[in-house]
């Protein structure tokens, strides 16, 4: 009983994780802060011509990472059955979807982008809250902003690109 409630606690706190990575990046265009783009840098090339935009500005992630974010959401969210078959159906179209774009065999496509990533997103979310989530332990995982931190990234290609450093 107590290790059913730990784990639909920690499933809770991956939820308002991906909710809130979600919003953060959507926003960050609205926000105008150099430090929503920093934050989100370690894990997405951020192409601001492969962004959805809002506001006038680009969002923190590319189309497809908002669609993994938006995805594991809705996966974590709405407790989505883990089936590996459709996990592998997703990362083949993720992939199909990446290499013929850059083949050339078609333009790019944002909302291919963001539907590979939505299924790959609500699928990889499924299996982890499944499989993974009671193998969770908080008391020995890296911290998170230790985890980013040890990750390297140039700030000054992030200013040129955002203009300016504040």
């Amino acid at each position: 009983m107590l290790a059913a409630r730990h784990r639909d606690e920690r499933l809770r706190l991956l939820v308002w994780l991906a909710g809130a990575a979600v919003l953060l990046a959507a926003a960050a265009p609205l926000l105008g802060s150099f430090w929503v783009y920093l934050l989100f840098q370690p894990v997405c090339h951020q192409r601001f011509e492969r962004a959805l935009w809002l506001g006038g500005g680009p969002m923190a992630v590319c189309a497809r990472c908002l669609g993994v974010y938006a995805g594991a959401f809705a996966g974590l969210l709405l407790r989505l059955p883990a089936r590996r078959c459709y996990f592998l159906a997703a990362v083949l179209l993720l992939a199909a979807d990446m290499v013929t774009e850059a083949l050339g065999w078609r333009p790019a496509w944002t909302a291919g982008r963001v539907l590979t990533g939505l299924f790959a997103g609500a699928t990889a979310a499924a299996g982890a809250a499944t499989a993974g989530v009671s193998a969770i332990n908080c008391s020995t995982s890296t911290p998170a902003a230790v985890a980013i931190a040890t990750v390297p990234f140039d700030i000054s290609s992030l200013e040129s690109r955002m203009g300016s450093g504040s």
